[in-house]
């Protein structure tokens, strides 16, 4: 994404996510590594005002993310397969949460094993399989971790 191109969200989709990989969470520590990307400073006041409510923090494009940067809160795009061999688009927001795009957003937390079983059944149902055929999941990212090494791994069921 070019710095001209830079637009900050609400919400991450699966449309965002295929406009760019990599996406965080704002927080007012990221407005010099934001105007740092080229980003014209009244450019970026114009976005930060228009989520200047009691509603979500913004999320943002990370311009700067081949490799990924030190931080937390940032969401990367990813290529999952089901054990059942089926390819979807999805994230991971690490270390707790990640998704899968099909008909349906289908949204995972390590956290929450019992909401984990229930939508490991829903997308099973969407693809006529059961849930045991869901995970493992593994993926593969578009961007290298941290350490410049290519972003892949396994997922295993979370309950």
């Amino acid at each position: 994404m070019k710095p001209e191109d830079f637009e900050m969200v609400e919400t991450l989709d699966r449309a965002a996510l295929e406009r760019h990989p990599v996406w965080k969470t704002y927080r007012p520590g990221d407005h010099a590594s934001i105007l740092a990307w080229g980003i014209e400073p009244s450019w970026l006041d114009a976005e930060l005002e228009r989520f200047g409510y009691c509603g979500p923090e913004p999320l943002f494009p990370v311009l700067e993310c081949d490799p990924l940067p030190e931080g937390s809160e940032i969401v990367v795009a990813a290529e999952i397969r089901l054990a059942s061999g089926a390819t979807l688009p999805g994230y991971l927001l690490e270390p707790m949460a990640f998704g899968v795009f099909a008909d349906s957003e289908y949204t995972f937390n390590r956290g929450l094993a019992r909401h984990a079983l229930q939508t490991a059944e829903r997308l099973g149902a969407e693809f006529d399989v059961s849930r045991e055929e869901i995970f493992p999941m593994s993926y593969r990212c578009v961007v290298r971790g941290t350490d410049g090494r290519p972003l892949v791994g396994e997922i295993v069921a979370p309950w």
